[in-house]
């Protein structure tokens, strides 16, 4: 009948077990859902890198066909065209980095959300 208290004690250590696991599930659940939510940030800012990008391609795109027609027109020098070359080049360098960035940042978010990095037809290589 009387077990010194040992069995309150079994009791009150369960309930302080339960207690730090409810705690840490919640924890975890918070850590997930802080990672899930900065993963589709990052992947919504690196889609608006991918149209910035886009819009400095189309820009330097024109510049350089300006470049060109006026140093056909005798107005313009070559180096114009030069530069203008080497505008396009960085610019298509950097629309290059943020589609990159953009696969990237989706992997992670499929990573966060616990799917598979590659989505099916990706992974068949189809």
């Amino acid at each position: 009948l009387f077990d010194g208290g040992a069995r309150a004690a079994d009791v009150k250590s369960a309930r302080a077990n339960l207690a730090m696991a409810r705690a840490q599930a919640q924890q975890l659940i918070n850590s997930i859902g802080a990672e899930v939510e900065t993963a589709l940030l990052n992947a919504q800012t690196a889609r608006q890198s991918i149209r910035a990008a886009q819009k400095s391609v189309t820009a330097a795109e024109s510049q350089l066909a300006a470049a060109e027609g006026k140093y056909r027109a005798g107005v313009g020098i070559f180096v114009e065209i030069l530069d203008a070359q080497r505008a396009l080049v960085s610019a298509r360098t950097h629309r290059v980095q943020a589609a990159y960035d953009y696969r990237s940042a989706l992997a992670a978010l499929r990573r966060a959300m616990g799917l598979p990095i590659l989505p099916p037809a990706e992974e068949s290589g189809r």
